[in-house]
């Protein structure tokens, strides 16, 4: 399943989740994050390595999960040039468990990303619904 949002019209946001994920497995997530215009667009970058993160929220809304919870992004500012066409991704993996390391129960979630930029500005993706269990 794919759903792309971005406030800047030049980057689009695509993020991608299984539908449906059985109970207990790994739940494999990806954002691609793609320059759509005609020029190379500079993204200005916080960390070594892209630092996006993950947010995986209960159907009212509370955090469930979040890639980034707890760690520490290095304060490093990188400058990222895509050409016209051209992607990057951000991938990561999530076993089911909440922040306090509980194992969720089957139901609706919802997952958006986040790609960490200069400041306190951020580029976010639109949440996407998935399923964990059940039929």
């Amino acid at each position: 399943m794919l759903r792309s949002l971005s406030a800047d019209p030049n980057i689009r946001l695509t993020l991608h989740i299984p539908e449906r994920v059985p109970t207990g497995s790994v739940v494999e997530i990806t954002m691609r994050i793609e320059n759509v215009s005609a020029e190379p667009v500079e993204l200005y970058l916080r960390g070594l390595e892209l630092t996006c993160d993950f947010v995986v929220t209960a159907p009212n809304g509370d955090i469930v999960w979040r890639r980034l919870e707890g760690q520490v992004v290095p304060a490093i500012l990188r400058l990222e040039v895509l050409r016209p066409g051209l992607a990057i991704e951000c991938r990561d993996s999530w076993c089911q468990v909440n922040n306090a390391g509980d194992p969720v129960v089957p139901g609706p979630y919802a997952v958006h990303g986040v790609v960490l930029t200069e400041g306190s500005s951020t580029l976010e993706s639109a949440a996407l619904s998935f399923r964990i269990g059940g039929k």
